[in-house]
């Protein structure tokens, strides 16, 4: 069985991947304008007009983190991030994930992100480094090179 991924190695791809999210999510919202709020100074918005723009950012970062790792892990096993780093979600027997068990992973982010980032700090107290969502769905990170 692979060993665990360091936490630096968990937080580089994880850093990467949110950054690929982010431009992602900011691109679409600038297409369709739901940055406007934000960034057109040209214009009059109320402060709920404001936060329902950054909510809605917020949000669309968090999808696209969700739907681009389910996809990346589904069809070429790793994310950007991962493959950056060398790291790989494997199962607890050490075998690739599944494609149920990928997209559950990713969507089970939600609640190590959720309450505060408990989940994603929980890494450091695991002895394999493994988050909420490694628990939830049987995975872990493993270094692979």
């Amino acid at each position: 069985m692979a060993p665990a991924a360091s936490l630096g190695r968990r937080a580089l791809a994880g850093a990467i991947d949110v950054v690929i999210a982010v431009l992602v999510a900011v691109g679409i919202a600038l297409i369709t304008g739901g940055l406007d709020p934000i960034v057109d100074s040209s214009a009059v918005y109320t402060s709920r007009e404001i936060s329902e723009a950054y909510f809605e950012l917020f949000g669309s970062t968090f999808t696209a983190v969700v739907v681009l790792g389910a996809a990346s892990e589904i069809t070429i096993k790793v994310t950007i991030g991962k493959f950056i780093s060398g790291t790989r979600s494997l199962d607890e027997t050490g075998a690739a994930v599944s494609k149920g068990r990928a997209f559950m992973r990713n969507l089970a982010k939600f609640v190590s992100v959720y309450l505060f980032g408990v989940g994603l700090a929980w890494a450091v107290i695991d002895k394999r480094n493994r988050t909420w969502h490694d628990l939830m769905t049987g995975t872990y990170v493993a270094k692979t090179c």
